[in-house]
């Protein structure tokens, strides 16, 4: 059986190979996320930093998800989904529109941008013909035929959002191990 501090510095060498600034889901309630802090690990929740305390963070982010100055702002990934960058492939037909979170600055398609929801263009309409006020009719087969034409909608169905099936999580963001204290 391994010691706490072997085990505590296999768990510390295996972090420290995760890059600063991975996203991480994180299933635990927010008490228990509020204790990560100290090995590193933030809420992504929009907070604003100071870039002189979270140097490593800020270098790799910077001002992607907003701040300016001696502050940058943390992504804000409660109730978003994430959406790899599009990087050419063709798939984010509207990158070019994307913007820094919490402004309307379009910065394209790069890491941190934002889109809103949308749905695809499309219609959905149908033909009915009725029967209003004038009518003609044929006495021989009592057939009515119908001399309105108007166009209808189709009834609405679905919900208030389009989404996937999905389950909720905390998003966390790794922003390096605190450096040891001096003593």
């Amino acid at each position: 059986m391994k010691n706490a501090v072997t085990a505590t510095a296999e768990v510390t060498a295996h972090i420290e190979c995760l890059p600063i600034g991975t996203v991480m889901p994180f299933m635990g309630d927010l008490t228990k996320l509020s204790g990560l802090t100290h090995r590193g690990w933030l809420h992504c929740n929009g907070d604003m930093l100071n870039k002189d305390v979270f140097k490593q963070l800020f270098e790799v982010i910077g001002y992607a998800c907003g701040g300016s100055g001696a502050n940058f702002a943390l992504p804000d990934m409660r109730g978003v989904f994430v959406r790899g960058v599009d990087g050419g492939r063709g798939q984010d037909t509207d990158k070019a529109d994307r913007t820094r979170q919490g402004s309307e600055d379009k910065v394209g398609d790069t890491v941190g941008s934002y889109q809103k929801d949308e749905f695809k263009a499309h219609k959905h309409s149908t033909e009915i013909y009725k029967n209003d006020g004038f009518q003609l009719n044929d006495a021989k087969t009592g057939w009515w035929p119908p001399n309105v034409y108007r166009p209808q909608d189709s009834t609405t169905v679905g919900g208030s959002e389009s989404r996937p099936k999905n389950i909720s999580a905390y998003h966390i963001i790794f922003a390096g191990l605190p450096k040891p204290t001096q003593s």
